[in-house]
């Protein structure tokens, strides 16, 4: 099982990637590893830790990866028998800054 994303870049370079995501099952110590896979070149296995319910959101740690000027293929594959999160949506770029008064 897999998830891919085809994304153009206008720039070649290093860009952070995170995703969103949930998890409400304990079993295998509440985690769901996926390998990372960029261009189809294995970047890591990322932990996919759990969120307490499978309604409860969460973003992954930030990873930066080698884009390509032009089409890039971003895919999360499953690592073990345990299946995936649920993935709601992959995000490019530092999130926005926090403000708080």
């Amino acid at each position: 099982d897999f998830i891919q994303w085809s994304i153009s870049s206008y720039l070649a370079g290093s860009y952070p990637v995170s995703f969103r995501y949930s998890h409400g099952s304990t079993g295998n110590n509440g985690q769901r590893p996926l390998d990372l896979y960029v261009n189809d070149v294995f970047v890591k296995t990322m932990d996919f830790t759990f969120t307490d319910s499978w309604r409860y959101y969460k973003y992954t740690e930030l990873v930066d990866v080698n884009l390509v000027e032009g089409t890039n293929t971003i895919k999360l594959l499953v690592s073990n028998g345990y299946g995936g999160p649920n993935i709601d949506h992959m995000r490019i770029g530092k999130p926005p800054a926090v403000v708080i008064k």
